[in-house]
């Protein structure tokens, strides 16, 4: 799976419901869970997404600038183009995602884990990176560290 980063058999889309660029800015969901959740381009800026459960959904483009999301889990998602930035992700966790082109810039990401996802094109300037798990990812060229951060052999460059 994590060689061509393959969402399809996974995620079905359009859905029932769709909630594309819907704005959630300033809103709390603190410990639910969203399951198969069509959200491309949608807006979360400085909502609270503490402890929440977010699986095989589309979050394309959505801003997340300045959003708390300590102890999130994604899962399956697409989320490429997507803005943290400045956003509070520490003890996420971001496993089978396509996080191609996220802007990460200055978020706090301590502990966080990125696992069997793509990083290509990522932005990662200025975020605070203090253990940081990245296992089986896969970034290119273009994915931005933080200052004196070197990705572990257990990566892929593309």
């Amino acid at each position: 799976w994590a060689q061509d980063m393959s969402f399809k058999p996974y995620l079905q889309f359009p859905p029932d419901f769709d909630l594309s660029f819907a704005d959630f800015s300033l809103s709390s969901f603190r410990q639910s869970s969203w399951y198969d959740t069509y959200l491309p381009g949608a807006k979360f800026r400085e909502a609270e997404f503490r402890r929440m459960k977010v699986y095989r959904s589309s979050l394309e483009r959505a801003d997340f600038s300045q959003a708390h999301l300590e102890w999130t889990r994604f899962g399956i998602c697409q989320i490429q183009r997507a803005k943290f930035d400045k956003a509070t992700l520490k003890r996420c966790s971001f496993k089978r995602c396509d996080l191609r082109e996220v802007s990460f810039r200055d978020a706090d990401l301590d502990r966080t884990i990125f696992e069997n996802s793509s990083l290509d094109g990522a932005d990662f300037t200025g975020a605070s990176f203090f253990e940081v798990v990245l296992d089986d990812v896969r970034y290119d060229a273009a994915t931005k560290w933080p200052p004196g951060f070197k990705p572990g052999r257990n990566n892929r460059k593309r």
